[in-house]
Order: C-alpha cells, then sequence, then structure tokens
C-alpha cells in the first residue's frame, strides 16, 4: 500500500506482493480524504482506512 497525492488528493495505490499487480482504490466523490487506519493483525490481508467527504 502506498499513499500518494494527484491534484492535492489524496490517493491509495495497492500493490500485490506476489504477482506485482497494481490498483488504485477508487472514490465516488471528486473532493475527499482518505488516510490509513489501525489493524490489530499484523497478518492480514484486509485494509483498514478512514474516508470522508463533504
Amino acid at each position: 500500500m502506498v499513499y500518494e497525492r494527484e491534484n492535492a488528493l489524496r490517493r491509495i495505490r495497492i500493490r500485490d506482493r506476489k504477482s506485482g499487480a497494481e490498483h488504485y482504490v477508487t472514490f465516488p466523490e471528486p473532493v475527499y480524504t482518505a488516510f490509513g487506519g489501525g489493524n490489530p493483525e499484523y497478518d492480514t490481508d484486509t485494509l483498514r482506512y478512514t474516508y470522508t467527504s463533504w
């Protein structure tokens, strides 16, 4: 997981460690903020994040 910015908006890029394939988490609103959340399990396939929009 990589956090990036494009046009002042944060994007979350996900990379599969086995295949190297990448995709972005998409959001429906044109203005938003998103950031990583806590995860109590270290070895997991679940990404937790917080998303808010106007």
